[in-house]
């Protein structure tokens, strides 16, 4: 707390609010009904903010209960700051960070060195370069290969969240760790490790949050709707990208990314109507590109980005005979279009297109594409690619016959099953 003012725990363990006890609360770790019970009891919210590190506008949108606070670092910071016993919250006492995954415990890790004691710009402009060669590394060869490099990183810079940090820097390096966690967290995703990416991504909106940063936060609920959407859940998606356009203030890019997100998750529950009007409208967003400046890492939605991931939502209705041809050829656009590092949304589009080529009837032309697609993968590593190829030879199946589709699922059998 910034005052002298601390209450023991008998204080915390015998109030009440709104009939509800406010110990149980802080077991349930309701930080709404906590931030209301300190507001009756005189605490402003700038002085909650204060004492926690929070933007003041997360501090009353968290007392509206329109937002939640789940991250482990967050946690331990308000009870830091308001004198809250860790134990009365389940906070342990150890030094915890992000959670390493398991399945690598025999790793050498990265960073063993000790963090400084002050956290100056200089670490700050290091997670952000560390966050956009990542980026560049994921697009170019995607997150099996480097995910494990991506999770050490960012396992460092959230230690870092518990240092003092030099005059103005808090809120920057909350946006940085978070910039940092989106990369990380889709190259987990990337590579099929979903319980993973869901730890990662959760715990960097919630610093995009604390940073008070909207346009972080929808890029990480873009990413949260991308992994719902991936694993069978199209509505909890929309959820996600309903609350990111809730945000306000959103680039054109930003916007035609979530319309765009939205075009996939309805496409996924079958809405074929709803699903072009949101193509639509992500093609009037993305017109207006170029009218403002665009995050650093909304750099990479060009229009080459643009008509893929349209080609991409299209693709689920098209499978069953609407908007074909329009799905083909922003498909068949984007590959055209892409430069070299991006090899990943490269090879995703040109899949995407020989499926559908493949189920409509020309398999030749269908068989050509995968086989230049698969010659070029070599060192691409992406679980999501590896799941395209094995579509198209579901799909190929009805033509097996013919000798260029019988090579062609054999090359993509060695590429793999082997």
């Amino acid at each position: 707390m910034l005052d002298s003012e601390r209450h023991d725990e008998s204080w915390w363990r015998q109030a009440t609010f709104e009939g509800k006890s406010v110990a149980a609360a802080l077991r349930a770790r309701d930080m709404s009904l906590l931030f209301r019970f300190l507001r009756s009891h005189g605490y402003s919210r700038t002085r909650i903010a204060g004492c926690t590190g929070l933007a003041e506008t997360r501090v009353r949108a968290i007392s509206k209960g329109t937002q939640q606070v789940t991250a482990y670092e967050v946690l331990e910071r308000i009870a830091e700051g308001l004198g809250i016993p860790r134990h009365m919250m389940g906070l342990a006492y150890e030094d915890i960070a992000v959670p390493p995954d398991k399945s690598h415990d025999n790793a050498p890790s990265l960073f063993a060195e000790e963090v400084p004691a002050v956290v100056t710009r200089d670490d700050v402009e290091q997670i952000i370069s560390l966050a956009s060669l990542l980026t560049s590394w994921d697009f170019a060869h995607g997150g099996g290969v480097a995910r494990q490099a991506a999770e050490a990183h960012l396992r460092w810079a959230a230690r870092l969240l518990r240092q003092r940090c030099a005059d103005g820097l808090a809120l920057d390096l909350f946006a940085a760790v978070a910039r940092l966690g989106a990369v990380a967290g889709f190259m987990s995703f990337d590579a099929n490790n979903q319980s993973q990416a869901q730890k990662i991504f959760e715990f960097s909106s919630e610093c995009a949050a604390t940073a008070g940063d909207p346009h972080l936060q929808a890029k990480l609920l873009s990413h949260r709707a991308r992994q719902a959407i991936w694993c069978g859940s199209p509505s909890d998606a929309l959820k996600w990208l309903d609350t990111a356009l809730d945000l306000g203030r959103l680039t054109p890019a930003e916007q035609a990314m979530l319309y765009t997100g939205r075009a996939r998750a309805l496409a996924r529950m079958g809405l074929r109507a709803e699903t072009i009007a949101a193509v639509a409208a992500a093609d009037r967003a993305f017109e207006r590109v170029g009218a403002e400046p665009e995050r650093p890492w909304m750099k990479y939605y060009d229009q080459a980005q643009h008509l893929g991931d349209t080609g991409h939502a299209l693709f689920s209705i098209a499978m069953n005979g609407c908007a074909t041809v329009e799905a083909i050829a922003r498909l068949n656009a984007a590959i055209n279009r892409h430069g070299d590092g991006y090899a990943r949304s490269t090879a995703q589009s040109a899949i995407k297109m020989a499926t559908l080529l493949m189920s409509q009837g020309d398999p030749a032309e269908a068989s050509d594409l995968g086989l230049r697609t698969i010659r070029r993968l070599e060192g691409l590593q992406s679980a999501r690619v590896v799941e395209g190829l094995r579509e198209l030879v579901r799909v190929s199946g009805q033509h097996r016959s013919l000798p260029a589709v019988a090579e062609l699922r054999e090359a993509i059998f060695e590429a793999t099953y082997a």
